[in-house]
């Protein structure tokens, strides 16, 4: 998160913004350790939404943290 926090710095004069994801979709590693009611939740598509999201012109964030998974999303406030 700090190499990202010092990329969305340094690109901000190039208009280039960064931002970090974190998060959890199914995957053949989750497979062995949760349900698969469970797993059905945590689409890989879930994840590419908010992807997508940042990666349009329009998206002010840059030196973001975003936590997501199954349909949720939050981005980390650091104090």
């Amino acid at each position: 998160m700090g190499l990202a926090q010092t990329l969305s710095l340094e690109g901000a004069r190039n208009n280039i913004k960064v931002n970090t994801i974190a998060p959890i979709a199914a995957s053949r590693m989750l497979a062995s350790v949760l349900p698969e009611d469970i797993l059905r939740e945590f689409k890989p598509s879930y994840v590419a939404a908010l992807v997508v999201c940042l990666c349009h012109e329009s998206c002010q964030d840059s030196g973001a943290t975003f936590e997501l998974g199954a349909g949720w999303y939050s981005k980390v406030r650091w104090e």
